[in-house]
């Protein structure tokens, strides 16, 4: 479930630097003008940065090479497998994703209501 924010005028660069200031420990990414990516090891959290405000979304980071790993056995085999190992992998970092973000919406929920 992504949480949002109701807020305007709201740019990547001042999201990423609220971010990169609250987490120094993490890698705070923008891979365009709208979307803001936080990184935890296995986990990440996806700002999307709209019109009328922030969609904060947490998911499993798919560049980590064991998650790659256990995806490409799921393709192996077959739909079932993919669909199998991806919900193992989800409920297992369950609660660090929605820990992760949780901690990533009171950083920006505090900037948007300024």
């Amino acid at each position: 479930m992504a949480l949002k924010i109701k807020s305007g005028n709201i740019t990547a660069e001042s999201v990423q630097q609220s971010l990169t200031a609250a987490f120094p420990d993490l890698q705070v990414k923008t891979p365009n003008k709208s979307t803001v990516v936080v990184i935890k090891s296995k986990i990440m959290c996806v700002v999307r940065i709209r019109k009328n405000g922030l969609k904060i979304q947490g998911d499993l980071n798919t560049k980590d090479p064991v998650n790659i790993a256990l995806i490409a056995l799921g393709v192996i085999l077959g739909v079932i497998g993919v669909f199998l190992i991806f919900g193992i992998l989800y409920l297992i970092r369950l609660k660090a994703i929605k820990e992760l973000r949780n901690k990533v919406y009171s950083v920006l929920d505090g900037m948007g209501n300024v």
